[in-house]
């Protein structure tokens, strides 16, 4: 009942994460609610790998929590705080994952193959029909090309990694993946895009073993795409300012000008983070106190910032201000570290613990990257994107057996080799599987 469950609720959740308004957020309490709800009838405690994890989010939360001793505008910091918890929903989920019995990333894989599409739809319809300048779904262009290149670059790992068995499927995940990129481009989000230089190829790097003539031609396809995307968006002059741009801009920031330009205001509200830190190095300012900060440097003019922003677009400088020491250690710890170390650390055979390890080291450095230039802590479908594909990734990681003969004590016969996989939660202490275990089918 409970796999039934989380498998349609895995399968829905990319379709309607960017373009449809509370959709997200909907899902997120529904796998919430039957997480607790199945955690608290079999009484499952967490699982030891998993406890670093969930204590780093706690600490973090603590940290978020502390800072509000020297915050300002307290409504603005526990509207901010409120979506930091978001986190915590990991716990319960996490726990629930212990029992399920198939592979969470299975259901995902087909629901972005779906989703892929459709985005790729409203992202034409946003920008070429209802006259957008960037392709924004039903929130910010910011949040739909973070969500866009996040699916893509989920796909890519499928790609590399060569799970899906059929020409067919490989071709639908492909176009899929394909259809994410380029609603990414249309949405306009620099730092979304700088993702894939970075990401894609560390993917490379790790899959480097799996390399043939197909994979090679698949690879040169995605980087023809982008060299077309760049070029379609150069003539058209599609992103306003664009890459060159950008440098020309921090040129003129270096020489005491381009203060009104996009880098200009978030390098200026960068220096207002690091002020507020030297004030408060230890627990910071006040988590959401930004905002505050910096509307009297705006009245005082003291700055060349005209609107009120509600965060410094950067978790790292907004984090360093508003929590300080404390709080931004926890977040690299919590957010970041320990996730990835996770995925680093597994032993994948194939299949999809292959998929899971790729698409889930995708996840954190995408994250990871999508912070340096966005506040994404601050918007509540990013954090939830995030906590919903960490569970499913996690969650996946943990069918990594393979099927291999058994020794008259229950062991197993050369651990090291290939085989179809098992889908069990987990050994007995005995060395020996559970009774109940199933032969899973081929993925996808």
């Amino acid at each position: 009942m409970q796999d039934r469950i989380f498998v349609s609720l895995v399968f829905l959740f990319p379709l309607g994460m960017a373009s449809i308004s509370h959709y997200a957020s909907t899902l997120f309490v529904l796998m919430a609610l039957a997480a607790c709800w199945y955690a608290y009838r079999q009484r499952l405690s967490l699982e030891p790998e998993y406890r670093p994890l969930i204590f780093c989010m706690l600490l973090f939360c603590g940290a978020v929590l502390l800072s509000l001793i020297n915050v300002h505008d307290l409504a603005e910091g526990i509207d901010h705080t409120g979506k930091i918890f978001y986190l915590l929903a990991l716990f319960p989920l996490l726990l629930a994952s212990g029992k399920l019995s198939v592979p969470l990333v299975r259901p995902l894989v087909a629901g972005l193959v779906v989703a892929g599409p459709l985005n790729l739809l409203i992202a034409l319809y946003s920008v070429y029909v209802t006259g957008y300048e960037r392709a924004q779904g039903a929130y910010h262009p910011i949040i739909f090309g973070s969500l866009m290149m996040l699916g893509g670059l989920i796909l890519s790992a499928c790609v590399l990694t060569g799970c899906t068995q059929s020409r067919l499927k490989r071709g639908l995940v492909f176009i899929s993946m394909c259809c994410f990129f380029v609603a990414s481009f249309l949405s306009g989000s620099r730092g979304a895009l700088l993702a894939f230089p970075l990401v894609f190829p560390v993917l490379l790097v790790m899959c480097r073993d799996r390399i043939d003539l197909s994979l090679v031609a698949r690879i040169i396809a995605v980087v023809a795409l982008f060299c077309s995307l760049f070029l379609l968006a150069e003539n058209n002059n599609l992103f306003l300012g664009g890459e060159r741009q950008t440098v020309v801009n921090a040129l003129k920031f270096s020489r005491g000008g381009g203060m009104e330009t996009s880098l200009g205001q978030r390098l200026q509200m960068w220096g207002i983070t690091l002020e507020m830190f030297r004030e408060h190095p230890l627990i910071g300012s006040g988590y959401g106190d930004f905002t505050y900060e910096l509307k009297n440097r705006i009245e005082n003019n003291q700055t060349q910032i005209h609107k009120a922003y509600r965060h410094a677009h950067s978790i790292y400088f907004d984090q360093l201000g508003s929590t300080g020491l404390i709080g931004v250690s926890a977040m690299l710890l919590a957010l970041f570290f320990f996730p990835l170390r996770y995925f680093i650390r597994l032993r994948p055979r194939r299949g999809p613990d292959t998929l899971s390890k790729m698409a889930g080291m995708a996840l954190v450095l995408g994250f990871a990257i999508f912070g340096l230039t966005e506040g994404w802590l601050t918007r509540s479908p990013l954090v939830i994107s995030y906590v919903v594909f960490s569970f499913i990734l996690i969650a996946s990681s943990r069918h990594r057996y393979a099927e291999m003969p058994e020794t008259e004590a229950g062991e197993l016969q050369n651990p090291g080799s290939c085989g179809h996989q098992k889908s069990h939660p987990a050994i007995s202490p005995g060395g020996k599987f559970p009774d109940s275990v199933a032969v899973r089918r081929r993925f996808f």
